[in-house]
């Protein structure tokens, strides 16, 4: 263990961007376990992790989708509001799935936002 770790940071030391792109990306993999075991709250916080770790679009809206469908999951509506429309406006083609719309119809459902639950339930029957 002791040798992995002082290889890692000598990786970080010599190329400092691909290393965070990589711990960002163990971030996003621990937080995707921690759903499959109903551990919502602490994989919010390893999504969090991810998006202050800055890596690229497809893994940032991966986190902010992931984050959105866990705070709805919770009973944070307007917090998984938010974050899904920003997994959006990070990169509409990446973040415009089925799943995705099907998460901002169920939380504007639960805010009674009628009109917003009845655009997005639309678009995820389209996709």
């Amino acid at each position: 263990m002791k040798k992995f770790l002082v290889l890692f940071l000598a990786y970080c030391v010599i190329t400092p961007m691909a290393c965070w792109a990589g711990v960002a990306d163990l971030y996003y993999k621990l937080g995707v376990v921690k759903v499959k075991f109903g551990m919502d709250t602490s994989a919010i916080k390893d999504f969090t992790k991810v998006i202050s770790l800055n890596p690229d679009d497809t893994l940032m809206v991966d986190a902010y989708y992931s984050r959105g469908a866990s705070k709805y999951t919770l009973g944070d509506n307007t917090g998984a509001v938010a974050d899904l429309l920003k997994a959006i406006s990070i990169n509409p083609q990446a973040a415009t799935t089925t799943a995705t719309y099907d998460v901002l119809c169920k939380a504007m459902t639960a805010m009674g936002n009628t009109p917003g639950a009845l655009l997005y339930c639309a678009k995820a029957l389209v996709k």
